[in-house]
Formats: C-alpha cells, structure tokens, sequence
C-alpha cells in the first residue's frame, strides 16, 4: 500500500512536467492547457496539496522517500499553479520529515524558495521559513554562504512583515552573511524601531536583544502601555484578557532569562497586582495573591519561573483541599514542587 501511495504521488507530479535537455524539467504543455479551467486547476492543486499532507503522516521508508524527493524538488523548481496554502502543506512535510530530503536537497528548496520569492508575494515566505527551519533541525552543521542569495532574499523585503520569514535565514547563515541580514535589521531598526519585528526576533534568538538599545526602547513602551490584561474573570474556563502586551512581555523575558533584579525591570509603577506578580514573583507581597492568577499564567515559561515559591504552594495546597481543580493540581505537582 506505501509502495502504490508513494508511486501514485510521483505520478501526480511527474504529469506536470516533461524532460528537457540535459534533464532538466519544463511544464508538460498538454496539462498546461487543461490547468485554464479553473476547476480543473483547483482539483489538481488540491490533490497535489494532500498529496504533501498526506507524506507528513505516513510513515515511508527512505527506499520510497528517495526517487519521490527527487521529482519533488523538480516539480517545485517549476511548478506555476500552487498558492501559498498549498505550499503550507509541503512545509508541515519538511519540518516533521526533512530528514528524507538529503541536506544538498534542502539546501536546493531553500535557494528555490528565495530565487523565486518577490516583493509584496506571499507564497514563498512560509517555504523560506520552513526550509530554513528544517535545514537548522536536520542538517544544523550545514551553513548557507551564497552572499547573493541572501541579499536577494533582503531585496524581497517591501514590508516589514516579510522580515518575519526571511529573518530565519539567522539560522542557517554563516558568520559572513548573517553579518549582511543583522546589519540590514540594525540599519531598519535605527530609522524606526518595529517592536513586532524586533520581538520576534529576539523571542526567537535570532537576535541579540542587548545590542544597542533596541530593548531599553521597549521597556519603556511597556510602561506606557495602560491595557488592564487579565479581568480577574474566567469565561467557560478561559481567562478573559483585554490585551495581552504586557503578558507577552512576560513570556519574553522569561524566554530570554533576564534577571528580576535588573535596572531594566525597575519602575513599573501602572501595574495591576497581577502584572507585579508576573514581572517579580519571588519579591511580590502575596497577602494580596489570587490563586486562580496561576490558572490565567498557564504557559510554560512563566509556570517554570514559579517553581519552590514557597508562599505560592502554600496558596495552590489551600485552595486545592477548598475545592479540588484537575487543571490546578496537575500545575502544582507539574510545575510548582
């Protein structure tokens, strides 16, 4: 059954293409023509699309996985009909499987991302992403050292959002051309300071957050931010927030392992009790505690700065032999002890 699913997908997209010279692949002109009608084009894209879906889930060997990795390649270098959630398909694929894929392979989707990305095109970005991802998972000895390839992937740039995807490149970039990607981010963020971007990328550790002043800069727009966050309120089990820009700051600095004591972290004087909690736990006055704040902190990086408060489990112990919460108990054996 693997053995049919694997040569039914290579012959799905060895119909797209015929030989050239010397191999190499051109659009096959017969199934050119019937991609015009709209509705043929959507069942092919569509079939190709859980085709990459369907490799993601399947357990193939590389026997099978070897001559398909191949017409793959070959079929994205051409390919000029999938759409940019198509191609999402295929990145789920690379990411859980791109040991299948030789690193010269990954290395190839990688440069056929890039060579084929424009400005203000969205269909190649989450290729760019995920390919750069999967050579860093699978391959991280494998350093990128095309200068021209990276500088064509800053060139795409139009948008700050694009950023997001190509910044991935940090990853799999030797010191040369992640030199040429920071020092663009640095020559952006000295014009005017993105604080999404710039959030992603340190969040990510693509970037130095202790370069420049780039964080300072953000500290201080945290402080002005006057959203109330978490409302004391759960709906339906949920915590009910108005914004979340102060919690995510938290997660971040939590991510980045800054120390509570820092000067940076000083002077937050507009905070609700909740948001003192999270920003210096070890220091808070917890007469004022609210237990069900753990169950509204339920993220990983936060639940592991609480571990050994002593006051804290002493408050989760209380409300558990109150009333018993599955949620809450499993926090504080997981997380708190």
């Amino acid at each position: 059954m693997k053995k049919k699913i694997a040569q039914n997908i290579t012959n799905l997209l060895e119909s797209y293409m015929d030989d050239g010279f010397f191999s190499t692949p051109h659009r096959n002109r017969i199934l050119q023509e019937y991609l015009l009608d709209l509705r043929f084009n959507d069942k092919y894209t569509s079939l190709v699309s859980n085709s990459f879906s369907l490799l993601s889930k399947i357990d193939l060997s590389k026997e099978f996985y070897g001559p398909l990795t191949k017409v793959i390649i070959n079929y994205l270098r051409i390919e000029n009909d999938l759409a940019w959630n198509h191609l999402k398909e295929f990145c789920v694929l690379l990411i859980k499987k791109g040991q299948v894929f030789t690193s010269d392979q990954l290395t190839e989707i990688f440069q056929i991302a890039i060579e084929r990305d424009e400005p203000n095109n969205h269909k190649y970005e989450e290729l760019i992403k995920s390919s750069s991802e999967a050579l860093n998972k699978f391959y991280p000895d494998i350093k990128i050292s095309n200068k021209q390839l990276v500088k064509k992937a800053i060139g795409n740039c139009a948008s700050v959002s694009k950023w997001i995807y190509v910044s991935y490149l940090l990853l799999v970039t030797d010191d040369s051309c992640r030199t040429i990607i920071s020092g663009e981010i640095e020559e952006m963020f000295d014009l005017k300071l993105d604080f999404d971007l710039y959030e992603h990328l340190i969040r990510k550790k693509l970037f130095d957050y202790r370069r420049k002043d780039y964080f300072e800069r953000l500290v201080e727009k945290i402080k002005t931010c006057e959203e109330v966050g978490f409302t004391n309120v759960f709906k339906d089990g949920e915590p009910i927030f108005t914004g979340y820009t102060f919690f995510n700051f938290i997660l971040l600095i939590n991510i980045l392992k800054i120390d509570r004591e820092s000067d940076l972290l000083k002077n937050f004087n507009n905070i609700s009790p909740f948001q003192a909690w999270l920003l210096n736990p070890l220091k808070f006055d917890y007469s004022n505690f609210d237990v069900k704040w753990i169950l509204a902190s339920d993220k990983i990086h936060i639940l592991n700065s609480l571990k050994g408060i002593e006051k804290i489990q002493n408050a989760v112990e209380a409300e558990l032999k109150r009333e018993f919460n599955p949620t809450l108990s499993e926090i504080y054996y997981k997380y708190l002890l």
